[in-house]
């Protein structure tokens, strides 16, 4: 399923993506230098790409019991607060990771009995109170104007990977704008 975000003015967007902070691994200088540009961009959109948390306590790779959930919620809960603190008027939207999606996964496989919890108490909206935050959630590919934003896990590419954005560009038969590969792959 893909949304449409409205340009409800349609005017020129001023947009700041941010993608893979996987917090709490973040690197906080480049996280400073980015509120930095950010403040004199002044961005009317803010697009959080997904991987803003890490989700390692539930992860299935989880090696150390010394990073727990609530650390994670807790320094994921002062992120989503600052940003929204610095640029009070941007439209903000959360757009869901992989990462994300361990939480989803932990339940199912942990927890099968509260699956319905997803839905309320244990989404993401109600965990860091995205409505009072003024955050949008977003699951899928979206399209702000013309521009595809994905976080890069919905569509497997085995092989050419130095060809991820050509892949999401024939794939969306349109510009797009992701994270996850942790690599730069552009197409002009």
């Amino acid at each position: 399923e893909r949304k449409m975000v409205k340009n409800r003015l349609k005017i020129i967007e001023r947009e700041l993506f941010i993608s893979d902070l996987q917090i709490p691994f973040q690197d906080d200088n480049c996280i400073e230098i980015m509120f930095d540009i950010a403040r004199d961009f002044q961005p009317s959109i803010i697009w959080l790409g997904g991987d803003i948390i890490d989700a390692y306590s539930v992860s299935n790779y989880t090696v150390s019991t010394k990073i727990d959930l609530l650390y994670e919620f807790s320094l994921a809960r002062s992120f989503f607060e600052r940003i929204r603190k610095e640029f009070p008027r941007a439209r903000i939207f959360w757009q869901e990771g992989n990462h994300e999606q361990r939480w989803r996964n932990f339940i199912l496989k942990k927890a099968p009995q509260i699956e319905f919890m997803l839905e309320n108490k244990l989404s993401w909206e109600e965990l860091f109170d995205l409505k009072k935050l003024k955050i949008e959630y977003i699951i899928g590919p979206a399209r702000v104007g013309k521009l595809y934003h994905l976080h890069g896990h919905e569509r497997k590419y085995r092989g050419q990977l130095v060809h991820v954005a050509l892949n999401y560009v024939r794939w969306l038969h349109s510009n797009v704008i992701f994270g996850h590969w942790h690599i730069l792959s552009l197409i002009h």
